[in-house]
């Protein structure tokens, strides 16, 4: 190829003219002064569907005579005055009258951007050049995206009053009018489901004749198409109503709608009711206005939900207030109750140290003066019955130390602080001489403290060693070992365990670093002999008060003492239990928080 060869100015033109005619993106229209079509290029042609031999040589306003002559003159008679005049179609549309390339536009003409100029030869103008852009689907995207924003702009203004709205349900009448304009529906319809669950109520509607809204004010599940739409939970989407054939649309023919739309208000699987549109004046919605009615259907919804939730909340919350009011006075009532109660036990209590004991103090004196005194005047029968009345006043005094005792142990204050077991069972067994008997009793070391108050905890011991002693079998050297083990984590049914809140588990290694930090820690302290024993139907029994399993020949006791303990360890916040066989012994144990 000769790098070096020009083309000439002749050929370049003829090049020119060659791609403006059939190449060109635009239309380009060429006239002369009295606007006769001298230019006619393929991009016309296609577009407008006139061939270039039907129009050269003819005046534009003879090929379009649908448009006003001086309109179209003006914008030419300036371009000969040597101006240039832009078009726009967001100002005039189009230009010259061809067919939409889009079916879906909404125009019937295409939309063009125009530039209408002189033709200048030799620097005289001689006629016009017209150029002509389609800027249909430039202008439908940006009519898309304007119509989308306004939607988003109308959908947040809708969302924004309905929430809040103390009353969505009634504000559902004030957006309906800004909604009828954007989308053009002329009626609406809102349903509320009612409480049987089986009918629809009209709650508010818009466009339509009051003596209509009496004939539809209620519908049950399935009947028209509110019906159906609630019963189904799925949108419903008639056109051409007035000529349709279904049941559903039978009602709304008399509506005089032509195109209908309705969608189930949902909350989850809750169903609320119905809200559907209609016009009058097309045969179907386009798809993106089903969409934008189902959104602010499901926005209705929300705000319906949320409304009526806010009231069960509300009346809750009044419920709640008078169960409190009342409740408060049956605590109050309650408490006067237990007061009351108190000061006639602590009375009570009064009543037995002072009252009580005073005449039997004197009477076990005056059987004692007699049995000392008057001994060689009485005969044998006589001394008997005397002794049998000291036997009498000795356990009457016993019987009444005890209910003291648990009564005491029932009123007083608590303070739980951590205890010295050790100090503890020190001073006990100085107290009970039988312990000093070699082999008697042992103290498994090392002993875990607990947190406890220390003189209840001093009275359990007790109790629990005395009993030990005193239910020792006949000829058996009694034993007893005192023992403590760390107990953590859970377990149910222990046997033995009696009145305990919360089940137990004994730990049979040291926590290491993997287990729960959280989990409750306690002590439970073991009190084991080699007694009697305890058949297992009774072992809930022995711990209530006056509760005694032998006879007062058999052994002595009051049958409080097991009954005091109980008491002190759920006072103190511990469980307690006992596991024993008949003939071999019996192991009582009690819990408290480890110190």
């Amino acid at each position: 190829m000769d790098t070096n060869s020009t083309i000439s100015p002749e050929s370049l033109d003829q090049a020119l003219l060659g791609w403006m005619q059939e190449l060109s993106p635009h239309g380009i229209c060429v006239t002369d002064v009295d606007l006769r079509v001298l230019g006619w290029n393929l991009w016309l042609e296609t577009s407008s569907g006139l061939k270039r031999a039907e129009v050269v040589g003819r005046r534009l306003v003879e090929i379009f005579p649908t448009l006003p002559s001086p309109r179209l003159e003006t914008y030419f008679d300036r371009a000969l005055a040597g101006e240039v005049v832009v078009l726009s179609a967001a100002f005039h549309g189009f230009l010259f009258p061809f067919p939409s390339p889009i079916s879906d536009a909404g125009e019937s003409n295409m939309l063009q951007t125009a530039r209408i100029a002189p033709l200048v030869q030799h620097g005289e103008i001689v006629g016009t050049i017209t150029t002509i852009e389609d800027v249909t689907e430039r202008e439908y995207q940006n009519a898309l995206l304007r119509r989308q924003h306004e939607r988003q702009e109308l959908l947040s203004w809708a969302l924004a009053h309905l929430l809040e709205s103390s009353n969505p349900e009634s504000i559902i009448k004030e957006i309906f009018p800004r909604i009828s304009a954007h989308i053009e529906v002329d009626v609406y319809f809102n349903y509320l489901l009612e409480s049987d669950g089986k009918h629809l109520r009209l709650h508010s509607s818009g466009g339509c004749h009051a003596n209509l809204q009496k004939e539809v004010a209620t519908l049950e599940l399935g009947e028209s198409a509110c019906g159906s739409t609630a019963l189904e939970r799925k949108s419903l989407v008639l056109s051409e109503v007035q000529q349709s054939t279904e049941v559903k649309a039978q009602s709304l023919k008399k509506l005089g709608l032509r195109s209908y739309v309705c969608h189930p208000l949902l909350v989850e699987d809750k169903l609320i009711g119905t809200l559907s549109f209609g016009s009058t004046n097309r045969d179907r919605f386009e798809p993106d206005e089903i969409e934008f009615t189902r959104i602010f259907a499901q926005y209705v919804a929300v705000a319906i939900d949320r409304s009526h939730r806010v009231e069960e909340l509300c009346a809750a919350q009044r419920e709640l207030s008078q169960h409190a009011d009342s409740l408060e006075k049956k605590v109050a009532e309650r408490t006067a109750s237990l007061e009351e109660s108190f000061s006639e036990l602590q009375s009570f209590s009064y009543s037995l140290a002072h009252d009580v004991r005073a005449p039997l103090r004197h009477i076990r004196g005056y059987a004692t003066l007699l049995m000392e005194d008057c001994a060689t005047r009485l005969d044998a029968q006589a001394q008997g019955y005397v002794a049998s009345i000291l036997r009498g006043m000795e356990n009457l005094d016993a019987l009444t130390n005890d209910i003291l005792t648990y009564s005491q142990v029932s009123q007083s204050f608590l303070h739980l602080v951590p205890i010295d077991l050790e100090t503890l069972l020190s001073d006990i067994v100085t107290q009970h001489p039988a312990l000093a008997v070699e082999g008697v009793f042992t103290i498994e070391h090392p002993l875990q403290n607990p947190i406890a108050q220390g003189v209840l905890l001093g009275q359990c011991l007790s109790n629990l060693i005395d009993n030990a002693l005193k239910f020792s079998r006949a000829g058996v050297s009694p034993k007893i070992v005192i023992r403590t083990e760390l107990i953590q984590g859970i377990e149910t049914g222990k046997r033995g365990e009696i009145g305990v809140p919360h089940p137990i588990a004994r730990l049979s290694h040291a926590p290491d670093s993997t287990e729960d930090s959280s989990t409750p820690r306690w002590v439970r302290i073991w009190v084991e002999d080699n007694g009697i024993g305890i058949p297992p139907q009774f072992y809930a029994k022995i711990f209530e008060i006056f509760e005694r399993l032998n006879t007062q020949t058999e052994y002595k006791g009051t049958g409080i003492g097991l009954a005091i303990v109980a008491k002190a360890v759920h006072r103190m916040g511990g469980h307690l239990g006992v596991d024993s066989k008949i003939g071999r012994g019996s192991k009582f144990w009690f819990q408290l928080p480890a110190a």
